[in-house]
């Protein structure tokens, strides 16, 4: 590898410059740090390990340096985006929407599109632009609307981050009976997904797991979690359109 350097993004965050796929693992200052993606470093290898402050931290510096964010965030994003268009809700929740949610240019006008995010300055951003955002972490998850609201909640690229049990109550309960949540998952260790599986059906829900046959990322899936049978198939069998 050719001469490289890293320099201090955010907390906490580091990005190699030049901005070529560096090692796995490096030491700067004194601390270990660890890959995520390709570009940035932080010092926790696994990421459901992070503080909140730690996420949002990552989540900042990536959004400093759109242009380095992975293509295959962007072919996710557009599975998801394809994948709503199929179900077409009237009503979607995005969980950690972050600056540039999925529907970043217009949402269907038939359906009610609200945001979420754990950092305050990404609702902040979004709620400067007049667009419906509320702060959703494990202290703050409180969406201020009715139950049973939601048709389709959507979170790209959030479980490989800490997921708590309130949020999944929240979700739940705002979630109609015939909805669906879709999320993908990657970077977690088989231990720690069967960890979040159990809090999901503790909060209520069906899961269904959709191995990734284009295998985008390390270990990636898609999972669908609903309160009924029929409805988590219906959205299994849309996605496997997409992604056979």
């Amino acid at each position: 590898m050719n001469e490289v350097a890293f320099e201090i993004v955010t907390p906490g965050v580091l990005k190699i410059v030049p901005e070529v796929k560096g090692p796995f693992e490096i030491e700067f200052d004194g601390t270990k740090y660890f890959r995520f993606m390709d570009y940035f470093y932080i010092q926790k290898e696994n990421l459901d390990e992070l503080l909140p402050v730690e996420v949002s931290n990552l989540c900042r510096a990536r959004a400093k340096y759109p242009s380095l964010i992975s293509p295959v965030n962007k072919e996710v994003r557009e599975i998801f985006e394809r994948l709503a268009h199929k179900i077409c809700p009237t009503s979607l929740l995005e969980i950690g929407a972050g600056i540039h949610p999925v529907f970043s240019k217009a949402a269907p006008e038939a359906m009610r599109y609200v945001l979420s995010d754990a950092d305050s300055e990404v609702v902040k951003h979004h709620v400067n632009l007049k667009t419906d955002c509320y702060l959703f972490s494990e202290k703050h998850c409180q969406v201020p609307l009715e139950d049973n609201n939601f048709e389709m909640v959507i979170a790209v690229f959030v479980l490989h981050f800490p997921f708590h049990k309130s949020q999944l109550v929240e979700i739940y309960k705002r979630l109609k009976n015939t909805g669906i949540v879709i999320a993908n998952v990657y970077r977690r260790s088989s231990t720690s997904r069967e960890l979040l599986i159990n809090e999901m059906r503790c909060a209520g829900f069906k899961i269904k797991r959709v191995s990734d046959p284009k295998k985008l990322c390390a270990e990636h899936e898609y999972w669908i979690l609903g309160k009924q049978d029929a409805q988590i198939e219906f959205c299994a069998s849309r996605l496997l359109e997409l992604i056979s």
